[in-house]
């Protein structure tokens, strides 16, 4: 890990709580229990999972064949999304060692949190786990990861090599090897509990 190391940028669902699943299976609920949808959903979910629900939603509306106010139809699927989401990620199994790291880690280094999840309900989610007082910001949709770890760079005045980024997706990669920043994968049920030892943190 980078001697020189001062910022540390999470991802959140998949890397510090254990919603993937619950996410997923929230776009199936949605729509009518059919074949028809429910496969139009999967082949999208294959082709989009790292994207803001409402690219997610436009896409499979668009499978289905619903092109007429698209725009309004998505933005009301979303609320629905977000109503069934929220409490479930709120109340979700965190990744074994989360609140550990999180807890050693702001003590040494600036915590950022960048997330697809829109801003209002990433940060509802955060409050209501207790965590917000570990980051120094909170970045949601619709600002992109690769452009949150550019303006942190900036107004932090630091170098990428400077920057850390933790995540499991490929969105998280990019944004980092785009940026020139460090790159730490939660690939592993106990990824966050080797990262925590490789920082040399204390427990």
């Amino acid at each position: 890990m980078e001697p020189t190391l001062k910022i540390i940028v999470f991802d959140f669902d998949g890397t510090l709580v254990d919603s993937q699943q619950l996410k997923e299976e929230a776009f199936y609920r949605l729509f009518p229990q059919d074949q028809h949808y429910q496969q139009a959903i999967a082949d999208i979910l294959s082709q989009h999972l790292e994207e803001s629900r409402y690219v997610i939603l436009a896409a499979i509306l668009e499978r289905i064949g619903i092109r007429t106010n698209l725009e309004l139809q998505v933005k009301q699927l979303a609320r629905q999304y977000d109503q069934i989401v929220v409490q479930g990620v709120i109340n979700c199994r965190e990744k074994p060692g989360a609140s550990a790291l999180l807890r050693s880690a702001c003590a040494k280094y600036a915590l950022y949190l960048s997330s697809n999840t829109p801003q209002k309900s990433l940060c509802k989610i955060v409050k209501q786990r207790r965590w917000s007082h570990f980051f120094q910001g909170i970045f949601g949709y619709p600002d992109q990861k690769a452009d949150t770890l550019k303006y942190i760079i900036r107004n932090k005045n630091v170098t990428p090599s400077e920057v850390l980024v933790v995540g499991d997706g490929e969105s998280d990669r990019l944004s980092a090897e785009i940026n020139g920043c460090n790159f730490f994968g939660v690939y592993g049920e106990n990824s966050l509990i080797k990262l925590q030892k490789q920082l040399n943190l204390k427990e």
